[in-house]
């Protein structure tokens, strides 16, 4: 079993990786492997609504939704981690908005 856990902080290593990281130790204690990927400042650009994601694949190519996507088809589970920065939630509301369709 693989879980894949998206840390949406722009800060490297600040509380969200704190707390992912957290979980992470949790899994590996229980026999799961884990793999942490970090959107931090990378360009996530919002859905438009194309359906393009109903093939797992995003139609915009120039961010970092494709390959996370690729990384959430080997999983058998996801954790989404973000900031609560500003009261809203970082992109990584967007990033699982774009793949909802894999996930289901």
């Amino acid at each position: 079993m693989k879980v894949l856990l998206v840390n949406g902080s722009p800060r490297m290593e600040g509380n969200t990786y704190v707390a992912l990281n957290e979980f992470a130790q949790q899994l590996a204690e229980n026999g799961i492997q884990s793999e942490l990927v970090w959107i931090g400042t990378k360009p996530v650009r919002g859905c438009i609504a194309c359906n393009s994601c109903h093939d797992n694949r995003c139609v915009f190519n120039d961010d970092i939704t494709n390959s996370i996507i690729a990384k959430m088809e080997e999983c058998d589970g996801l954790v989404i981690g973000s900031t609560g920065l500003l009261r809203t939630a970082s992109r990584t509301g967007m990033l699982s908005a774009a793949t909802y369709d894999v996930c289901r």
